[in-house]
């Protein structure tokens, strides 16, 4: 490699300002800041001069937030969620929910509407589906976004005379009632007609609720306090903690076992340890400006703004016990806020608008970290674990599905919610992976939405349903329809070899001898008979009994019987009436 060295300035003291420069081989840089022997790292002062730092004294890079993308939403924006490319802002002058596709965070476009109520006041998305309490209508509303420009409502429930903040998790939706002063549990597994199974009186002004794992968390801006409820039994819910933290709270994010409070009238940020639920107690607190609200945390930092100043703030919450005010960005008017990613979206009330601001704080083409701690982390491309990936809360798979090569572990419930009309490409999918005759095995089980049997499909039936079980009783009934056959015959000479079966009483070879014993038939038995009865398995060489088809033959056999008995009947007849000729 030849060495270029192109000098613009002169050469004094040992100083050379060049414009390139290029080197073969080592280089040693010494005389800049510091001369360290332990590993270090370059960096740019604020002065414009380079400095050597030791690499164990860098923790953090500063975030450097700034608005990057704006757009005019409203005259009263009021909640908001983002999930996936898309923000969910609801309007209270406007009473609609709003679907801003944020996929380009400087161009956010307004792509889809609806109409929700008169006073919507807080939102939640999970999956496909919005969930939408209303101070005016007093309900809960589901909202089908799985097409964003034409959002649907799917199904509503009316829920209580004040309700006011709303979480999801998993099939339960979670409200908490300023006016019957307690938290519901609503089931959503059927959007089209969600229903309530549990509640709790908690308190005179329950306002603000976040959930994590089998607990929900609960401030409340008259009793002044946190309650931490269990959730666990969704019919039942029970208060096992409280402590009171300030005197007006109003409003609560929970990650790890940590609970980040903000409070109006103190003014100030609370972080609650809650790792002992029967007993959180405070672990730090900041002073947040003149009127705090709005909080969400992400990774090591807690961001928040200020309703009268209109600042957005950062919060440094690394060590809980003694949080630090980072950076804060004035934006003129705000009053919610969402993180997501590298990202915060923030709505105003005064401002009528939605504001994007990065929160990037540096840019790497390759980064290797033996350990890495974030808050939200948003991927362009793909994520390659060549170890295990754990998530500790939800996951929320988009349209691409979730694909996985190797074994699946659940250890709690599986719970697939599917489309509401029933064909063989809906509800729960089984399938082999061999193609066998340019044919794929596969079984489909499917709830139906009105009586609620579960329907079996089968790729052997040709996606028509193959049999269903009666929700009510759980009989199972095969499909039988005349137009799905063909190549009839008919069946005679049963009763001979049905006489000739043995029923026997016996245990299986897994069971113990003081357990029931079984009703049942010998499938090699059968099979001398019945060959067409009998499958028998040469993988695992067993043979296995069509238990159902045994119920045709008897009644075949019976009509078979029954010609049989009339035909004695009638020779008896005819030999009482000779006899009775003789006596005569």
């Amino acid at each position: 490699m030849r060495t270029l060295l192109i000098c613009i300035g002169i050469l004094f003291y040992n100083y050379c300002y060049c414009q390139d420069f290029d080197i073969d081989g080592s280089a040693r840089i010494q005389d800049m800041s510091l001369d360290n022997a332990s590993d270090s790292i370059v960096v740019r002062q604020s002065d414009g001069t380079l400095a050597i730092r030791e690499a164990a004294t860098i923790s953090s890079f500063r975030v450097n937030p700034k608005v990057v993308g704006s757009l005019t939403i409203g005259s009263q924006p009021r909640s908001i969620f983002v999930s996936g490319d898309y923000s969910y802002i609801l309007d209270v002058n406007s009473n609609e929910l709003q679907i801003i596709d944020i996929s380009n965070p400087t161009l956010p476009e307004m792509v889809g509407s609806l109409g929700v109520g008169d006073i919507p006041t807080s939102i939640y998305v999970s999956g496909r589906y919005a969930y939408v309490i209303d101070l005016g209508s007093d309900d809960l509303k589901v909202i089908d976004i799985s097409d964003p420009s034409s959002p649907e409502l799917t199904g509503s429930l009316t829920i209580g005379s004040t309700p006011f903040d709303i979480s999801v998790s998993g099939r339960y939706a979670y409200v908490v009632d300023e006016g019957s002063n307690d938290l519901k549990i609503i089931d959503v597994s059927d959007p089209s007609t969600p229903s309530l199974i549990g509640s709790l009186t908690i308190g005179p002004s329950p306002s603000k609720i976040s959930v994590s794992g089998r607990y929900a968390y609960v401030i409340d801006d008259s009793s002044n306090d946190i309650k931490v409820i269990d959730i666990s039994n969704a019919s039942g819910p029970t208060l096992v903690g409280s402590m009171t933290i300030g005197s007006r709270p109003n409003s609560i994010y929970v990650s790890g076992r940590y609970a980040y409070i903000l409070d109006q009238n103190s003014k100030d940020l609370k972080i609650i340890d809650i790792s002992n639920h029967s007993s959180p107690s405070l672990a730090g607190s900041l002073s947040m400006g003149t009127l705090p609200l709005s909080i969400t945390v992400s990774g090591r930092y807690a961001y928040s703004i200020d309703l009268n100043s209109g600042a957005f703030n950062i919060v440094d919450v690394s060590s809980p016990s003694a949080p630090t005010l980072v950076e804060s960005l004035l934006l003129g008017s705000a009053s919610r806020l969402f993180i997501a990613g590298r990202y915060a979206y923030v709505i105003s009330e005064g401002s009528d608008d939605l504001k994007v601001i990065d929160l990037s704080g540096g840019e790497y083409t390759s980064l290797i970290a033996h350990s890495l701690e974030v808050g939200n982390m948003q991927v362009s491309n793909d994520i390659i674990a060549q170890g295990q990936l754990q998530i500790t809360g939800g996951a929320t798979i988009g349209a691409g599905g979730l694909n996985s090569d190797g074994d699946v572990g659940i250890a709690g419930n599986l719970t697939v919610t599917h489309g509401l009309s029933p064909s063989a490409e809906r509800g729960f999918v089984l399938q082999n992976e061999n193609v066998l005759n340019n044919r794929q095995r596969w079984w489909s089980f499917y709830v139906q939405s009105g009586d609620g049997d579960l329907l079996l499909y089968s790729e052997e039936g040709n996606t028509a349903k193959v049999g269903e079980f009666k929700a009510t009783t759980g009989t199972y009934t095969a499909t039988s329809d005349r137009r799905l056959k063909k190549n009839f015959e008919e069946v005679e000479d049963i009763l001979d070899k049905v006489e000739d079966l043995d029923v026997y009483k016996y245990h299986m070879t897994s069971e113990r001898s003081n357990q029931a014993k079984h009703y049942g038939l010998i499938a090699q038995d059968v099979a001398a008979y019945f060959p067409e009865l009998v499958h028998y398995d040469e993988e695992n060489d067993i043979y296995h009994l069509e238990y159902s088809t045994l119920g045709v033959l008897a009644v075949q056999a019976i009509k078979e019987l029954s010609e049989k008995v009339g035909s004695q009947e009638k020779e008896l007849v005819e030999i009482r009436r000779l006899l009775s000729e003789l006596i005569d």
